[in-house]
């Protein structure tokens, strides 16, 4: 009807259910990337956030795009909460019902640079499948931020769990990266995905200081932290820390941990990150990021 639009509609935020209104997200998409491809990171921005508020579930991958937009305009804090507002499912304005923040579009003003410590890991569970991209944008906005840091390679590893390819394409020579979109099927913590991403991000990796934090951090971030929050240490050789048996996305470094972590949250998010996990890879089958 006439009050489509509006955000009171029943129809508003779930755009892309109805068979009508693809047309238009398609053309919105178009609007994105023509203003990306001409470097207008504003206007792309804009019409990303017309996207995610009309289709709040992002059926067409555009939420991955949205931080590098917001990084290429030097504005690495918000890219930062933006990815946040996808991978922190405990925070109150996470939709745990869709998989998404309410509303669609991240609060890009949520946390201050004081409320960050870069001296300390991860202390969030973050929500690493189907993000391995939002994760590693989380990285390199963190190190834009803070530099080198516990913080940054905290991030870094964490992406390297969800998608151990990308790190080493970011560690090959510029020349050698991906000069076009993937056109093949990709799943979860494949080779394509990553290829995609380092070809969407390769402007901001190929920085010479983001390339050689890469190079020094490689070795450590190819090994575990424990996922308890009260804990985080990093394991001493990889493949020490044993997998849940039931999400297959936290690590611990023992059954303490993973006990104190079960009854403070894993218990819930245990359930939810398998069902997620099952729905990305039946989603993932046979797509293509952005349309």
């Amino acid at each position: 009807g006439e009050d489509c639009f509006q955000p009171a509609s029943e129809v508003y935020g779930n755009f892309w259910r109805l068979i009508e209104t693809r047309g238009y997200v398609r053309l919105l998409l178009d609007i994105v990337f023509a203003a990306s491809d001409c470097g207008e990171n504003e206007t792309a921005v804009t019409y990303s956030r017309r996207i995610l508020e009309m289709n709040h579930g992002d059926n067409n991958g555009i939420r991955d795009r949205v931080p590098l937009f917001l990084l290429h305009l030097d504005r690495p804090l918000e890219a930062l909460n933006f990815c946040l507002s996808w991978l922190d499912t405990t925070h109150e304005d996470y939709d745990s019902a869709r998989y998404c923040p309410k509303g669609g579009f991240a609060d890009l003003n949520r946390y201050n640079k004081e409320d960050l410590e870069p001296t300390k890991p991860l202390q969030i569970k973050v929500q690493n499948l189907g993000h391995a991209s939002l994760i590693f944008t989380s990285a390199y906005a963190c190190f834009k931020i803070f530099g080198s840091c516990v913080l940054s390679t905290s991030w870094l590893r964490e992406g390297n769990k969800a998608n151990a390819h990308a790190v080493d394409l970011l560690l090959a020579p510029p020349d050698t990266w991906p000069t076009g979109p993937n056109q093949s099927p990709r799943g979860l913590g494949s080779e394509p995905e990553a290829m995609d991403y380092v070809f969407y991000a390769r402007k901001l990796w190929e920085d010479e200081a983001a390339q050689k934090w890469v190079c020094e951090a490689a070795s450590d971030v190819s090994k575990r932290e424990c996922s308890a929050r009260d804990c985080r240490k990093v394991e001493l050789t990889r493949g020490e820390y044993k997998v849940c048996a039931g999400c297959r996305a936290s690590w611990y470094c023992g059954t303490e941990c993973q006990a104190n972590d079960w009854k403070i949250g894993h218990k819930r998010r245990c359930k939810e990150e398998r069902n997620i996990r099952e729905l990305t890879e039946k989603m993932g089958k046979n797509m293509q990021w952005g349309k």
